[in-house]
């Protein structure tokens, strides 16, 4: 609920059903059906009350009395538990209409045995019912406070005609209990004023807690999602779309600590391109950035498994991690990228070939404990330094298996 809309609830003294939110609506229905155990009280009161009045007057009606009041307090049960049931299609006004309904039916069937006992003039069966009924009204002001016309019409349906009846009898004694009676109705309206507005605050409130849970919970999300999209942001290069040298570093890390659980070969591809500066220099650089997209989505493409983590490692150098994947198998992917970009045919005036191509090296190694994923790529590099020392356009593996291996270095 807005502000405004809160702040308007607290100011008046009442608020009409019909002008609140629907979720407040139902908040509203939920209290008043959620009054089964007044139900279970009236139903030994109204036996008890039409037992004794029956036993002092012998009159039949009360028995019938009695079991029209037990039949509407089923009925209202029944109303009770269809609601909590209820069709999300229907709508909050014609429970509200139901339960309206029984309450003024019941409050009608109290008026009714107080006037009618007056007339067999039996004082004390009058004046019993007479009490629990003004109980009954002030329990009902009490419960129903937050719709103040049910609670005010119970209210004046059971004790109006009551204090009408008592002094129309012109009898003393009726005349002072009238005015006891009366007392009863302007307790009960500023029970109703009073509780309801308390009641409608509370209820608001709550709803107003609910919509800022929701929105928490929804600000939450917006804001997991913003950070997913920066963390994702912050690990791929602006330029290529690929993965950047701060995703490399983390990828490398975990793969050596899987290769930790999982001993096995773990194969790093560290490519530059060759002359790339002679080729920025001759074509431009939005031709070196075209260069650097196309190389980045071809060394991507290459590398088709899932497991495998593709990153730009900086300038014009690229890294290829693959993990479970010996010294061959490495070797060959290196191959098949390396052939891959010549293939492109991009052209490059300043170079040997005429085209662009890209020196590969390799390094292979089973991590250990007692080392760091730094040592590969020492390896990887000085297996392209070799690379570029014997022409460029070419690979190179330097491999090593162990902790105390030598490493060698292969085309």
């Amino acid at each position: 609920m807005p502000q405004a809309a809160f702040s308007a609830v607290e100011s008046a003294p009442a608020a009409e059903f019909s002008t609140l939110s629907a979720s407040l609506q139902w908040r509203i229905l939920d209290t008043l059906f959620g009054q089964i155990h007044s139900l279970f009280a009236a139903a030994p009161a109204i036996l008890l009350c039409g037992g004794l009045a029956f036993a002092r007057t012998g009159a039949a009606w009360l028995a019938a009395w009695t079991g029209v009041s037990l039949a509407v307090l089923a009925a209202r049960g029944f109303w009770i538990w269809a609601y909590h049931r209820r069709p999300h299609v229907d709508p909050p006004a014609f429970w509200l209409r139901r339960f309206e309904i029984g309450a003024w039916v019941t409050s009608v069937l109290w008026s009714v045995a107080s006037i009618a006992l007056l007339s067999e003039h039996d004082p004390l069966a009058a004046l019993t019912i007479m009490n629990v009924q003004a109980g009954y009204a002030l329990a009902a002001a009490v419960r129903n406070s937050v719709v103040p016309r049910i609670a005010l019409a119970q209210v004046y349906l059971i004790l109006i005609p009551a204090i009408l009846c008592c002094l129309a009898t012109g009898d003393v004694f009726y005349i002072i209990y009238a005015l006891l009676l009366f007392t009863y109705v302007s307790a009960a309206k500023a029970i109703v004023r009073h509780l309801g507005q308390q009641t409608l605050t509370l209820l608001v409130a709550r709803e107003r807690m609910s919509d800022l849970i929701e929105q928490s919970e929804s600000s939450n999300a917006q804001l997991a999602a913003a950070n997913a999209k920066l963390e994702r942001l912050a690990n791929i290069d602006g330029l290529t779309g690929i993965a950047n040298r701060r995703s490399f570093d983390a990828s490398l890390a975990r793969c050596w600590r899987q290769g930790l659980r999982e001993p096995g070969p773990l194969s790093l591809l560290l490519l530059d391109i060759d002359h790339f500066k002679l080729f920025n220099d001759s074509r431009g650089h939005q031709a070196g950035d075209e260069c650097l997209r196309q190389i980045a989505r071809t060394v991507e493409q290459t590398a088709r498994r899932p497991e495998d983590h593709v990153a730009r490692y900086g300038g014009e150098e690229f890294a290829v991690i693959l993990p479970d994947t010996d010294a061959a198998g490495a070797t060959a992917v290196a191959e098949r990228i390396r052939a891959t970009i010549a293939a492109l045919m991009i052209p490059h005036p300043l170079s040997g070939a005429g085209f662009v191509t890209a020196s590969i090296g390799v390094a292979t190694y089973r991590p250990r404990g007692d080392q760091h994923p730094e040592i590969m790529l020492a390896l990887a590099d000085e297996a392209l330094y070799e690379a570029k020392l014997a022409g460029r356009n070419r690979s190179r593996t330097a491999t090593r298996v162990g902790a105390s291996d030598p490493v060698h270095s292969a085309e």
